[in-house]
């Protein structure tokens, strides 16, 4: 072999053996560190939302009953001299869960407030998964003084049952009437915005249950009234000897508690029968309390 034929195989041999990949070790390979998709996503992508209600304990808050925006501490908006009023959470009456497209950890919280000595509605706060507020309402909408009652959550609505509604010849104090009132979410708007308010009517509930004794069931009758005032409107159809018809409207009775409606037998000398409207303890519908009849005699 020539020595020019060696020089130029020995340069193949170098330049082949640069190219080859390297050979496994017989040690551990090390691994690269994992690229985390999580920390190259926004901050407010990476909120859990709300797991349960003890996570509104902190949430920050809109300015209600004239106090100042703010963030809740432990369920109360805190630098409010008690002098001068509240803000606190009603947890037992807020929901978390789906309420809106993108706000599957999303939460329903109810507000009381109170601007010191005065009475303010509450309010009704809606909150999507990055905890960003997509909604409120001031149960004003019902009139002054008014409260949540409950409310229902669904993944399509949400609704809120409303108490303490004034109705005709009900003073400032202590209304008897209820309501509800839904929300949807808005694509428009991205928010949650309300339905049309629906008011419990105690006189529609009453002519159910007179309904019910014109037709002698007894059992559907029950539904919508006390043993009490079921008997006494029995009675009271089998002494007329007729139908029994529901006067047009419905007054304040002389408690704070309910409203007084009047059955009567038309052309009779049976003058009527005071049915007395109220909520059984914990519902938001009429209920026949007790009824006490009087006649002409």
């Amino acid at each position: 072999m020539s020595l020019i034929t060696a020089l130029i195989l020995m340069a193949t041999a170098v330049v082949l053996a640069a190219s080859a990949p390297a050979r496994a070790s017989s040690g551990p390979a090390s691994t690269p560190p994992a690229v985390s998709l999580a920390s190259t996503e926004p901050a407010s992508a990476m909120s859990t939302g709300f797991r349960t209600t003890k996570d509104l304990l902190n949430v920050r808050v809109p300015s209600v009953c004239g106090h100042k925006s703010g963030r809740l501490k432990n369920g109360k908006l805190p630098g409010i001299k008690p002098i001068n009023g509240f803000v606190r959470l009603d947890r037992s009456r807020s929901k978390v869960g789906a309420i809106a497209p993108g706000a599957s950890k999303g939460a329903v919280a109810v507000l009381y407030c109170n601007a010191g000595g005065t009475s303010w509605s509450s309010f009704v706060l809606f909150y999507n998964s990055k905890r960003q507020m997509i909604g409120r309402y001031d149960t004003t909408a019902f009139g002054p003084r008014t409260d949540v009652h409950s409310v229902r959550r669904t993944a399509k609505k949400t609704t809120a049952y409303v108490q303490g509604v004034k109705l005709s010849g009900e003073g400032l104090c202590c209304g008897t009437g209820t309501g509800r009132v839904s929300f949807t979410w808005s694509k428009a708007q991205r928010k949650m915005v309300p339905g049309k308010r629906f008011l419990y009517s105690e006189r529609a509930k009453a002519q159910m249950l007179i309904n019910a004794i014109n037709r002698r069931d007894r059992r559907g009758a029950l539904r919508h009234g006390s043993s009490q005032a079921v008997n006494e409107l029995w009675h009271a159809r089998a002494a007329a000897g007729r139908n029994l018809v529901l006067n047009p409207t419905c007054f304040r009775s002389n408690r704070v508690t309910g409203r007084d409606c009047i059955a009567y037998a038309p052309d009779t000398g049976f003058w009527g029968i005071y049915v007395r409207m109220t909520h059984r303890k914990g519902a938001i519908g009429w209920f026949a309390a007790r009824a006490d009849w009087f006649s002409s005699d």
